[in-house]
């Protein structure tokens, strides 16, 4: 399943993101039985033992220890994604107003403009 990223999943990450135990998260093991942690500053988040069965808290879910490593990684990165692409944002609105203004000014260079500039998607 594929999601695109719309100004709704945004506003979704960012909520998620501010509800969640801060950040930075870390995965372990260690303890009796080589329990698998997801660690943050507060406390567990997740564990389990290495035979995937009982657990200590009512409130947690069970995950592999590689989709632990994977909750990790993605929960420590949304801080940044979020902030990167709110900045993102921000500069495109600004290119786009003045393309807008080059556009109804300047409209022989604005059309120069859109047939010479190379496309680039990186």
């Amino acid at each position: 399943m594929t999601t695109t990223y719309t100004p709704e999943l945004h506003a979704r990450l960012r909520e998620l993101h501010q509800q969640a135990s801060p950040a930075p998260w870390e995965s372990s093991n260690h303890g009796p039985g080589k329990r698998t942690y997801i660690e943050h500053p507060d406390g567990d988040v997740l564990n389990h033992d290495e035979r995937g069965t009982g657990h200590e808290r009512e409130d947690i879910a069970w995950v592999s220890e590689e989709d632990g490593r994977v909750i990790v990684e993605y929960r420590n990165a949304v801080p940044a994604l979020i902030a990167d692409h709110e900045a993102t944002a921000r500069k495109l609105a600004i290119y786009e107003k003045r393309m807008a203004y080059i556009a109804e000014n300047y409209p022989l260079v604005h059309a120069d403009v859109l047939e010479h500039a190379p496309e680039q998607e990186n």
